[in-house]
């Protein structure tokens, strides 16, 4: 089984996850574009490359703080997380949406957002990036919703629901090994990650332990956020409806 789509962008390439994922899509033959995240070059992308179908929102900062030691929460690094973990992810998915929806019906696109079990159970000591990353994925349940009341050009929002992986973003963290030996070696994450790519899975949960956690946590959020947005707008016609 190989990714369902034929061309790729891939934002947040120059190292870790999305370097390799960008390696993967090339041996697989897959047309992939490669930045790091930057809205300005929508326009530019767009119409250079008129066939593109997926869409990788990688890119991610962490930062290791202690509440109990006031001196190391900087809420500079906070705001750090949430502009790029968070707001970064939907300001992009904005800007390429317009592109998206005008595709023949025909054609199916996906956006793929990696987050991380983290957002379902914190890890203390970086409970900003927890924090962006639960924010991302409430963002996800309802941009979902709302692309498939709308109808039209079928878009994918797939969320690559992450363990910890031997990336750099770990690097220079008190006490991380210089080996990065913690954690899932990057290679088998993204063998892994592609085969649920491949089996066109609307959330791709990685690593043992997450894929229990997903389901024992995060599965019935999936299931329960369509059916509560519909009884809202049963008892209320019309609420919330923008022109």
């Amino acid at each position: 089984m190989s990714f369902p789509y034929k061309s790729a962008l891939v934002l947040g390439a120059t190292s870790g996850i999305g370097l390799e994922i960008a390696h993967r899509l090339v041996s697989q033959g897959v047309f992939t574009i490669v930045f790091e995240t930057a809205a300005s070059f929508v326009d530019t992308v767009t119409k250079n490359h008129p066939g593109l179908q997926a869409l990788f929102l990688n890119a991610g900062v962490q930062h290791v703080m202690d509440v109990s030691k006031p001196h190391t929460v900087e809420i500079s690094k906070l705001s750090e997380e949430i502009n790029i973990n968070y707001l970064g992810v939907v300001n992009i998915f904005n800007a390429f949406l317009p592109f998206f929806q005008k595709k023949p019906a025909s054609e199916k696109s996906a956006v793929i957002v990696t987050t991380t079990s983290l957002e379902t159970v914190p890890y203390p000591m970086v409970f900003g990036y927890s924090a962006s990353k639960a924010a991302t994925r409430s963002w996800i349940l309802s941009a979902r919703e709302q692309l498939k009341a709308a109808g039209g050009h079928k878009i994918n929002l797939i969320e690559l629901y992450t363990p910890i992986v031997q990336t750099e973003l770990h690097d220079k963290q008190p006490g991380w090994g210089p080996g990065r030996e913690t954690g899932m070696p990057v290679k088998d994450f993204v063998t892994a990650a592609f085969e649920g790519f491949a089996a066109e899975k609307e959330t791709v949960a990685v690593g043992e332990p997450q894929k229990a956690m997903f389901e024992e946590f995060e599965q019935k959020r999936n299931e329960r956020t369509g059916p509560f947005w519909d009884m809202v707008k049963k008892h209320n016609p019309g609420i919330h409806q923008l022109d």
